[in-house]
């Protein structure tokens, strides 16, 4: 009986071998899948959380700039006015549309505020020629936006024709002048200028191949 059921069992095995060798087989596949994707879910893993790192870190930056911008434009009884909606969605805006972040348009905002810039000038044209002067001239927003005032200031140029100032300064730039002479150039000739009211984007067109030829010269300043 014994030696029946050990021939019996041998037939059996002999009979399954092929079926264990590929239950075997599928086994061992599926034991190196499933370390393969414990690898790749540990990349994933990785990943999304360095995604979500950069995500967290550019909301935080955002809305310490939003918060930046609104204690700028706090007014003495501690309120902000609409225009602070107002600004900070062009800044947004702004964001989606140029290189660069959302947060660093609004802290080229609060610059443009802090520099005494009304909210209706910046509505008006001087945050979005600010915003496309940061990105030609390849300065920082916050440069960029104390050198929109420093020029509109020295040229008197109503906030209207800020993109046309810019328009004129860029090409000057390309010419190879520097930004810094051209702004000193107009600072000294903004109070003549106005002594014979010829301030304004016109008497800026006028005078910008004037500081051209005068900074290739080499007449620093």
């Amino acid at each position: 009986m014994a030696e029946f059921e050990l021939k019996a069992l041998i037939t059996g095995v002999d009979k399954l071998s092929p079926a264990l060798s590929r239950m075997q087989k599928n086994i061992r596949g599926f034991k190196r899948q499933a370390e393969e994707a414990s690898k790749g879910g540990l990349a994933l893993a990785g990943g999304l959380a360095a995604g979500l790192t950069v995500s967290l870190k550019a909301y935080a930056d955002q809305e310490n700039a939003a918060t930046g911008l609104k204690v700028a434009m706090m007014q003495a009884n501690g309120e902000v006015g609409n225009s602070f909606e107002k600004i900070n969605k062009l800044a947004v805006g702004l964001g989606n549309q140029l290189p660069g972040t959302t947060a660093d348009f609004q802290n080229m905002m609060q610059m443009l505020v802090r520099q005494g810039i009304p909210a209706e000038n910046i509505l008006g044209g001087v945050g979005k020629a600010t915003a496309y002067l940061a990105v030609q001239l390849k300065k920082t927003p916050e440069a960029a936006a104390e050198f929109a005032a420093k020029m509109q200031d020295a040229t008197g140029t109503a906030s209207d024709d800020m993109m046309g100032l810019f328009d004129t300064i860029q090409k000057a730039f390309y010419l190879g002048v520097d930004d810094t002479n051209m702004l000193s150039f107009f600072t000294k000739t903004s109070s003549v200028l106005k002594m014979v009211n010829k301030d304004g984007l016109k008497a800026a067109q006028g005078l910008a191949p004037i500081s051209v030829m005068m900074d290739q010269m080499g007449m620093q300043g």
